[in-house]
């Protein structure tokens, strides 16, 4: 869990902290994007 408000790592970080390919995690923030759970920024970030 993530706490709310706070910048999500960089995609590449990311995905190397949690161990799957950037791909995979790129779809999941995608879905996560569309349930409107996170919100991002272009160039800013996503939280």
């Amino acid at each position: 869990q993530w706490p709310s408000g706070l910048r999500l790592p960089s995609h590449r970080v990311l995905a190397d902290a949690i161990q799957v390919a950037r791909q995979t995690l790129a779809l999941a923030i995608g879905t996560l994007l569309e349930e409107q759970l996170l919100t991002t920024a272009h160039g800013q970030g996503t939280w």
